[in-house]
């Protein structure tokens, strides 16, 4: 018996072919759909690891938030984004410049969450959650450092980026402590001063929100002492630490 399809009269059935094309297309439109969609949600640059992707619902024609104006990117054209948990919180955006441009460029996320949340992941993979910086070739510099901020302390780690070309000089940083409010970002510089880690601190502390009742909200959510005078210093292994597990 062959193996094609045959109908009652003898002859080969012309459809099959053309039925068994149309399922293979629709197959690989599906598995298109699915992949566009992955990918989509893993370039969403608003991963704060604060919840589930799914959690938080982006808000149109939403009007900026934070504002740099006290800062030395004033006057320079920004983006923002503001996305809201289904608690509650609420997770703003505002980026500044961008890797192959050969000036500063900014990124700072704050997290206003409605109960404190356990902090589990560290500070490099909550830099490698932001699509800008993955996007780009970039190498980490050993070596962390404490900024002192007016959200409390952060840590804070070097990296070089090479973007088309364009080297620059970054500084990222995270709240390392999860309470009601949690930060993290970076800025790069074609200068290395630019991103000296006291610099940076201070330039977070410059970092504000628009609205007065926004402000005065946030100044209530920092724990009692965590505000600090900004600065920064590097960090050390602790001798205990090396002794117990040998060199690093």
């Amino acid at each position: 018996m062959s193996k094609n399809a045959v109908v009652s009269d003898g002859k080969t059935d012309p459809l099959r072919p053309t039925l068994v094309r149309r399922i293979a297309l629709g197959c690989v439109l599906v598995l298109l759909g699915v992949a566009f969609a992955f990918l989509f949600l893993k370039l969403d640059p608003t991963s704060s690891r604060a919840g589930t992707p799914e959690a938080w619902i982006k808000i149109k024609n939403e009007k900026a938030a934070l504002s740099l104006e006290k800062t030395s990117f004033a006057g320079q054209q920004t983006d923002a984004l503001t996305y809201v948990h289904q608690d509650g919180s609420r997770n703003d955006w505002i980026r500044a410049g961008s890797f192959p441009l050969n000036s500063p460029n900014l990124t700072f996320s704050i997290v206003r969450q409605t109960k404190a949340k356990p902090l589990t992941i560290s500070l490099i993979r909550n830099l490698e959650d932001i699509a800008d910086l993955r996007l780009v070739r970039h190498t980490y510099r050993p070596g962390y450092y404490a900024l002192n901020t007016r959200l409390g302390e952060l840590r804070g780690v070097r990296f070089d980026v090479n973007a088309d070309g364009i080297r620059k000089y970054c500084l990222g940083f995270h709240k390392p402590v999860s309470n009601l409010v949690f930060v993290k970002g970076y800025v790069c510089s074609p200068e290395f001063s630019d991103t000296d880690p006291a610099r940076v601190a201070c330039l977070v502390d410059q970092i504000h929100f628009i609205r007065l009742t926004d402000e005065t909200a946030l100044n209530a959510s920092i724990e009692p002492g965590e505000a600090k005078q900004c600065g920064a210093t590097a960090l050390e292994f602790s001798n205990s630490v090396a002794d117990s597990k040998g060199s690093l």
